[in-house]
């Protein structure tokens, strides 16, 4: 379903447990020739997606985050804190941010190991812009 949306710029966020099935499953199931036809599709636009746990993990939540620990540090990031300095976030940052931040995240509270995982084909492109304090 996803090869068929016609945007340029795809980012898919899952935030679930076992949520690395997703990733495997759109990476395994299509026969080779779809399987092709989205690599292609991909390079030409970009697509991102970001699972937040493993297959094995669950996506821990905790009450005082009012969140998960993949929504919290996905909010975190996209208000300033997953750039590296400039005035935008890309997915590429985001990722990198998402992929340190969950797992300290969910260690500082007590939960479970969770480690996000991310499927990345085309182009790093821009998310957001960082408004810097006046």
């Amino acid at each position: 379903m996803l090869a068929e949306l016609r945007p340029q710029k795809q980012l898919i966020l899952m935030d679930a447990c076992h949520s690395e099935g997703a990733l495997k499953a759109v990476r395994t199931r299509a026969p080779a020739s779809e399987e092709k036809a989205i690599v292609q599709l991909a390079r030409a636009s970009g697509v991102v997606m970001i699972a937040s746990s493993g297959t094995q993990q669950y996506a821990s939540e905790f009450e005082v985050l009012q969140h998960g620990v993949f929504t919290y540090s996905l909010l975190e990031a996209l208000d300033g804190m997953g750039g590296n300095g400039d005035d935008r976030i890309t997915v590429g940052e985001l990722k990198t941010y998402m992929e340190e931040r969950v797992p300290e995240l969910a260690e500082e509270h007590g939960g479970t190991a969770q480690y996000p995982t991310g499927y990345t084909q085309g182009n790093n492109f821009p998310i957001g812009i960082i408004e810097k304090d006046k």
